[in-house]
């Protein structure tokens, strides 16, 4: 006797082995609730997942490796072709749970290997990566690599008060800063990046100070994954103030809206760690994050 077998069955089967579908808003909504239990560790993903629901323009697809009982998270841009992303996979797993990170990514049908792309992950599994990336025809762009602390905000009260520096101005970016944004940026320079740095200033929260000629002498934006970043005061300008006064008006800005502020800062640049700490953030202890930009065999081979 012959069984038929329903659509709906095959696909909740693919579903627990996490390689056909992303998780619905639902499974959205219980999977913040597991990963609330990992906090700080796993506030990167937690924010991505809440920026993501708030902005459809930069929504991400979230995978895991199981559902309900998962060890890992991946979340890739919906559109990874679009001017206005980062083409960007964010990854998470449980503590001690290498293996199964290393497996979902060598073991998954929603990435993309032949194009190139940005790798953000815990640094316990990047010494897995470029075997992975070299059983994909690809390679990784070693000399872009960087290593990062995670620094964030549990308390609206640990944010000291600051007063507006000098004579200048508080104001938001607009469309036109995307240029300046752009060449002033360490990842920036090209069009592609600029139109990117647009759409953030067009879509997420922005703090910057004003001369009284309006020439824009700092600022601070947040971004697609939740998070804050680009700060940037011009070299005339700085120890004034100001970058303390735009770090702290964007992360209670962050507060307002029932986010945790957190950022990304590079492991050697030991300056921004502890202005950030006078900034009333935190250090995530004994956890880094690895950025790995990934190339893939469509440029090696075009």
């Amino acid at each position: 006797m012959s069984m038929s077998v329903s659509k709906s069955s095959v696909d909740k089967s693919l579903h627990q082995v996490g390689t056909a579908n992303p998780l619905n808003q639902l499974e959205l909504t219980q999977l913040l609730e597991h990963l609330e239990k990992d906090m700080p560790r796993s506030l990167y993903m937690i924010a991505s997942i809440q920026s993501s629901q708030k902005n459809s323009k930069f929504s991400s697809l979230f995978y895991t490796d199981n559902w309900p009982s998962f060890s890992v998270v991946i979340s890739k841009p919906e559109e990874t072709k679009s001017e206005v992303h980062i083409n960007y996979y964010l990854v998470y797993f449980q503590s001690g749970k290498e293996a199964k990170g290393l497996e979902f990514l060598r073991k998954n049908d929603f990435i993309d290997w032949s194009q190139n792309f940005l790798l953000v992950c815990p640094s316990p599994l990047y010494q897995y990566i470029g075997e992975v990336a070299s059983e994909h025809g690809g390679k990784l762009d070693e000399d872009n690599e960087a290593q990062c602390h995670i620094l964030y905000v549990n308390d609206e009260g640990s944010i000291p008060k600051m007063a507006i520096p000098d004579s200048f101005k508080e104001g938001v970016l607009s469309a036109e800063h995307s240029h300046q944004v752009n060449s002033e940026w360490k990842y920036g320079g090209t069009e592609r990046k600029r139109t990117y740095i647009q759409s953030l200033i067009e879509n997420f929260p922005t703090v910057a100070l004003f001369t009284a000629q309006g020439q824009c002498i700092a600022y601070m934006i947040a971004n697609e994954h939740g998070g804050m970043g680009m700060l940037h005061v011009t070299p005339e300008h700085r120890g004034k103030g100001c970058a303390k006064y735009v770090i702290t008006t964007l992360a209670k800005k962050h507060v307002q809206v029932g986010h945790y502020p957190y950022l990304y800062i590079e492991t050697d640049n030991e300056a921004s760690l502890l202005l950030h700490l006078k900034c009333g953030f935190h250090l995530v202890e004994n956890f880094q994050i690895k950025f790995v930009p990934y190339i893939g065999h469509r440029s090696l081979h075009p």
